[in-house]
Order: structure tokens, then C-alpha cells, then sequence
């Protein structure tokens, strides 16, 4: 009897190593794929093309589109946010005003009209804290159709006669 008892403590001993690397496992996989999201929306540029999954820190990289098809939103500028590397994160809210007021500006020179005047609305997207801790300093100013639909041509130069 006391070899079936060393064999099921070693067993269970087996078990819960392999249980812990387990987790240890799925715990680095989803802390990665969370960082690596944040990480991409470092390549976006103005002009890209996207579908708006909705929710705050919708990392736009995920959903590019090409502009000539249906989409939700497109940027039409990065709004620069001024800050040292390892500054600490100054809120969403702070970061969402600055990011509206700088979006202004950039809106006009890509539709080529004052907002709102050509029936789009926009959809700004501000650096989430994780985004911040890794250096991005940009806001994106994505605008969409201000009925909800989606666009299915790009907005650059947009403006109609009348704006």
C-alpha cells in the first residue's frame, strides 16, 4: 500500500506543475496579445480605413479596410499629445479634449470643409493607459457617416459646392 501512495502523491504532484505551467501559459498568452493590440495602433496612418468595433481602445489595426469598399471610419489626422516617455497617463478625458480640439483643424484640411458640414461625425480614438506606458502620443481622429451607415468612398476632399 505505501507504493500506490508514493505513485498518487507523485501523480498529483505531476497534475499540479502541469496545471500551473498551464496558466502560467494563458496568462503570458493574454498579457501579450493585450500588449501587442496596443502595440499596433503605432502604424496607423491618415488614411487608413477601418471598421469601428465600438468600445474604448478599439485598436484600429485589427479592422482596416480599404477605403473603396464599406467602411466605418477613416483617419483623417493624428492630433500630437506632448508628453515625456514615462510621463504618467493624464486620464482619458484630458487626452479625449485635447484630441477633439486638434481634430478640428484636421478635419477641415482633409474633407476640405468645416466640421460638420459634410454628414460625417467623429469617432476619435485616445491612447489607452497601455498604449501610453508604451509611447504612443497620438490621437486619432477617425470620422464616420453622422447617420450611422457606412462610408464607402473615401472622405479626403469630400467638401460639396455648398460648404
Amino acid at each position: 500500500m505505501e507504493e500506490g501512495g508514493k505513485l498518487s502523491v507523485t501523480a498529483s504532484v505531476a497534475l499540479g506543475l502541469l496545471a500551473a505551467c498551464v496558466a502560467i501559459g494563458l496568462m503570458v498568452h493574454f498579457l501579450s496579445k493585450d500588449a501587442d493590440k496596443d502595440a499596433q495602433r503605432v502604424f496607423i496612418n491618415v488614411g487608413n480605413c477601418y471598421h469601428d468595433r465600438g468600445g474604448e481602445g478599439v485598436s484600429v489595426t485589427e479592422a482596416y479596410q480599404p477605403c473603396s469598399g464599406a467602411h466605418d471610419r477613416e483617419v483623417v489626422g493624428l492630433v500630437s499629445l506632448p508628453a515625456a516617455s514615462g510621463a504618467p497617463y493624464p486620464g482619458r478625458d484630458q487626452l479625449a479634449r485635447t484630441i477633439d480640439e486638434g481634430c478640428l483643424g484636421k478635419f477641415r484640411t482633409y474633407v476640405g470643409a468645416q466640421y460638420p458640414a459634410v454628414g460625417l461625425v467623429f469617432r476619435n480614438l485616445v491612447p489607452t493607459p497601455g498604449e501610453w506606458d508604451l509611447g504612443f502620443r497620438d490621437g486619432v481622429c477617425g470620422v464616420g457617416d453622422a447617420g450611422g451607415g457606412q462610408l464607402t468612398a473615401t472622405v479626403k476632399g469630400r467638401a460639396t459646392a455648398g460648404s
